[in-house]
């Protein structure tokens, strides 16, 4: 691939506009030559922030639409996911790490491990803009490695503390 690729589209805010997300997503992605455990980061990210929308952004008020921009080139891949809710950038910045036994709130935990740049904005319509940057060439995209930013970041001795 020698050149940059693009890609924009407008999604319902319903539950079921995740499965033609993911759909254009997988073909984006295969289109561009994006593939190994790159493709799973970016799989997980891009569809933890389209939920997010849809469900936290949007609350699934069905005017209200998701946009969703990928971009691919030699160096990197790049999604922008924008609702039309009212822009949390504060509650999101001041959120507390959710306990182990929890069953939510480990989205955007998530988008922050494995992406990386994650940028948060507020957009023109008032919502939330997350940016998603994922280089193409990344040498911590392998177990031994995504174990020791999870060590160092604390989450070991967490989860020893409250077993």
């Amino acid at each position: 691939m020698n050149r940059e690729s693009a890609f924009e589209k407008d999604y319902a805010s319903i539950v079921e506009s995740e499965t033609l997300m993911f759909d254009d997503l997988g073909k984006f992605l295969a289109d561009n030559d994006i593939e190994g455990r790159l493709v799973q980061d970016i799989k997980l990210c891009v569809s933890e922030a389209f939920n997010n929308a849809v469900l936290h952004g949007n609350r699934l008020d069905t005017s209200k639409r998701v946009r969703l921009r990928l971009s691919a080139n030699m160096t990197a891949f790049i999604a922008d996911v924008t609702d039309e809710g009212q822009s949390a950038i504060a509650l999101i910045e001041k959120r507390k790490r959710p306990a182990p036994l929890d069953e939510g709130g480990r989205g955007i935990d998530l988008m922050y491990e494995r992406a990386d740049e994650v940028i948060l904005s507020t957009a023109a319509n008032g919502g939330l803009s997350l940016r998603l940057v994922f280089k193409r060439e990344k040498t911590k995209r392998n177990i031994s490695n995504d174990i020791e930013v999870s060590v160092s970041k604390g989450w070991a001795s967490k989860l020893q503390e409250e077993s």
